[in-house]
């Protein structure tokens, strides 16, 4: 019996015994990862229907009309996030000297960005460990994605440069503390560099980096191991950023609309608020909305992701038991960002602001919840007993519940594929023209379309519209045509 059981190495070096994997387990093992990877290409296919918002317009038109005197500007006072702030910069530099969006470039890297932060998680494994971890990576993707603000960060470019390398960190440092393995110096300095880039990126990164860092290092000084360049550093540049927004031109922001006069600039009722929000916010199936049948079915969805998770991550190997594990500091890092980014918002706008925000908190408890999985996982062989079988159909509960109430519109979007490019293209062609009046094209509003706002018939008098005439010079009468099929 002994000689027909496979061997081979799992994370700490200990034999994987794969024969015991029977059938039934194998079968859904590669249903669930062929099914959750068409979740992830589905939504990477649509890249080329992103777009431009108001500041894709406004900034490159003022780059072209002062240089770089403008982007400096855009630094020095209420933006200093040297990171975004020098992608935008880039992309303003292409722009400028070709005359074409190049969305989907912008965008393309964003996306391949956040596919490489799940390569940790195969690290140091091999056979059906791997297969089983590249299932769990992938439904962290999935979960990130299907998000309830997904298009203004992975389908907006100037959305994607400041937030999306945030998510894409959180993965990074969520996969790096699920691999012991992965803690030699050239894969330590990796991770500052990605942590100084996240804290660099927007201040929910400097906010997450903090955060996480600072724990870190509480969790190396209770079990005595050293506290290296590599875990300062990334705290130093994350609260650098902090603090010149704290110093700088944000505070003196005025209250948004819809804001309570009462948290505005109000430590204490910011405080409550952020508290009262956390706990609905972490079981709601929709970040935005706490009703009862939200709760009931985001409480579903995490339990199922998480039982997933723990089976993929299961192991045999001795060596991990006992071992303190940096997972519990992701773990709680998560949740604690969250928390201060409310904390922020309510504080700064008088309400929780905004989409961006929104969709690295629910992405941040959705990790949070993969490393309390894996740091809990039991003790055994993955894909054995009814958990080889339980763990694939989990985690396409979790992403199939999530998908759900998105599946129509992303059939609508691949059925109208073209129409976002050929709107895109009559709207430059518009602006290009000559006289003063130009019209904006857009689609229907969907999961996976960022769109300037609605606007009835007539010019728009509006910001975002003098923002349109800076990049098409000599435009002043801005019309909007929406939802309407591409003439």
């Amino acid at each position: 019996m002994e000689a027909r059981l496979q061997a081979s190495p799992s994370i700490g070096g200990g034999p994987t015994r794969t024969a015991g994997v029977h059938w039934p387990a194998r079968a859904l093992l590669i249903l669930g990862i062929v099914g959750l990877a068409a979740v992830a290409l589905l939504h990477a296919g649509l890249i080329p229907r992103g777009a431009w918002g108001a500041d894709e317009f406004q900034t490159f038109g003022m780059f072209r009309a002062h240089g770089w005197q403008y982007l400096w500007f855009r630094f020095i006072s209420w933006s200093p996030r040297p990171f975004s702030e020098a992608l935008i910069a880039l992309y303003a530099a292409l722009v400028r000297a070709t005359g074409r969006p190049h969305i989907v470039v912008v965008l393309g890297i964003v996306w391949a960005a956040a596919v490489l932060a799940l390569l940790p998680a195969l690290s140091a494994t091999r056979g059906i460990a791997r297969a089983y971890r590249l299932l769990g990576a992938l439904a962290v993707l999935c979960v990130v994605i299907l998000g309830r603000d997904v298009a203004s960060v992975f389908y907006w470019p100037f959305g994607a440069v400041a937030y999306a390398p945030v998510v894409t960190v959180a993965m990074v440092l969520l996969f790096r503390a699920a691999t012991p393995a992965a803690t030699t110096l050239g894969n330590r300095g990796v991770t500052a560099a990605l942590l100084i880039a996240a804290a660099w990126a927007s201040e929910t990164g400097a906010m997450l980096v903090v955060v996480h860092t600072a724990l870190l290092s509480l969790w190396l000084a209770w079990h005595r191991r050293p506290i290296r360049p590599d875990t300062w550093l990334p705290l130093l540049a994350g609260a650098g950023v902090i603090g010149v927004l704290v110093a700088g031109h944000r505070i003196d922001m005025a209250m948004l609309p819809g804001g309570s006069a009462a948290r505005f600039h109000h430590p204490f009722a910011s405080l409550a608020a952020a508290a009262q929000q956390l706990i609905p916010e972490a079981l709601a199936l929709d970040i935005s909305h706490f009703t009862a049948g939200s709760l009931l079915g985001g409480t579903l969805v995490k339990l199922a992701f998480f039982l997933g998770i723990q089976g993929c991550w299961m192991t045999a190997d001795p060596a991990r038991r006992g071992v303190p594990s940096r997972l519990a500091v992701v773990a709680v890092s998560f949740p604690l960002t969250c928390f201060l980014i409310l904390l922020a918002s309510y504080y700064q706008y008088g309400l929780d602001c905004c989409d961006r925000h929104a969709f690295v908190r629910q992405a941040l408890w959705f990790m949070a919840v993969a490393a309390l999985a894996i740091w809990t996982a039991p003790h055994g062989e993955p894909g054995r007993g009814w958990r080889g079988v339980a763990t694939p159909i989990a985690l396409l509960l979790a992403v199939g519940l999530l998908l759900a109430p998105r599946s129509r519109a992303i059939w609508q979007d691949w059925r109208d594929y073209q129409d976002p490019m050929i709107a895109r293209g009559l709207t430059w062609q518009s602006g290009r023209s000559p006289g003063p009046d130009m019209t904006i094209y857009q689609v229907r509003k969907d999961p996976m379309t960022y769109r300037l706002p609605d606007h009835a018939d007539g010019c728009v008098q509006d910001w975002w519209a003098a923002s349109i005439g800076w990049f098409f010079p000599g435009k002043t009468c801005i019309r909007v045509v929406t939802g309407a099929a591409p003439p």
